[in-house]
């Protein structure tokens, strides 16, 4: 590893304790919060709301803070986010997070509790979109090279959008191999979703900016999955009612829209087909 010796300039950073102190558990008790709303359905259950609550005013007021005109030094630099080039590409990934994740949440459900099959045959049936998410890596550097990460990342979002269609149609009887297919499709969008945004994340960061503007997209993913998740979850319990079929369905329809919604940040990425240079993504990309 090279030295990252602090310059003479800047100086040794001090660590931000009170910023340290409000993020960590603000972003438990949003994470917590979330996932217990995907497991119970139920806003109004303490277990969701106490930490949910507590989470989004600690975070509030590691923002107040962040934001202070005198303070040079925030544990997460959130005023990059003013750039245009970091602001979008961190709003993606946090859309991409709650569209991928709500439709991971469903299918292997789908498989389970519709199809009848054990968890090990379910993980099975999944594998081609695995295997497609694998094979996306290695076409994506060169899309973005070619059509830039703007286009790249919209046509990724509407193939994810697009493929789970079947399933939001599909009931106890449908076809796996046609199911499979679908997967294929829906694993090379969901691995080409997020490599655009990320490689022109930080052609107007500086270098000495790159660590915060890194922490700043992994926050975004990170908080969207259980945003995704809990909204599915939430639309399965409430169309139970109606059988276990219409309630897959209705769910399903919720992840698709929320893929779409995935597409208005998207709309306001740069365009810059230099980010990737020879198929491959930069080493801040990495």
């Amino acid at each position: 590893m090279p030295p990252d010796r602090p310059d003479r300039v800047s100086g040794r950073a001090r660590l931000d304790l009170i910023g340290l102190a409000l993020l960590a558990p603000a972003l438990a008790g949003i994470l917590l919060g979330l996932s217990q709303l995907s497991e119970d359905g139920d806003v109004g259950h303490a277990g969701v709301l106490a930490p949910l609550l507590a989470g989004i005013a600690l975070f509030a007021g590691f923002i107040v803070g962040a934001l202070r005109p005198g303070e040079r030094h925030p544990i997460v630099d959130i005023r990059l986010l003013r750039l245009r080039s970091l602001g979008s590409a961190s709003a993606v990934p946090f859309t991409a997070g709650a569209a991928m994740y709500a439709a991971l949440f469903l299918l292997p459900l789908y498989y389970q509790q519709l199809r009848g099959e054990s968890v090990l045959h379910a993980g099975l049936l999944l594998i081609p979109q695995g295997v497609g998410a694998l094979a996306a890596r290695f076409i994506v550097g060169r899309l973005v090279q070619w059509f830039g990460a703007r286009a790249v990342t919209i046509l990724s979002f509407l193939l994810a959008a697009a493929s789970t269609v079947p399933f939001a149609l599909a009931g106890p009887s449908t076809s796996l191999w046609w199911l499979g297919a679908v997967l294929l499709v829906r694993g090379l969008a969901i691995g080409a979703v997020l490599i655009p945004p990320m490689s022109v994340a930080y052609q107007d960061i500086q270098p000495t900016g790159i660590p915060h503007a890194t922490m700043n997209t992994r926050i975004a993913q990170q908080v969207g999955a259980p945003f995704g998740t809990a909204i599915v979850a939430v639309a399965l319990q409430s169309h139970l009612a109606h059988g276990a079929t219409s309630a897959f369905q209705g769910a399903l329809w919720w992840a698709i829209a929320i893929t779409l919604a995935a597409l208005i940040p998207a709309l306001v990425l740069p365009t810059n087909r230099r980010a990737l240079t020879n198929g491959h993504a930069s080493p801040a990309t990495t």
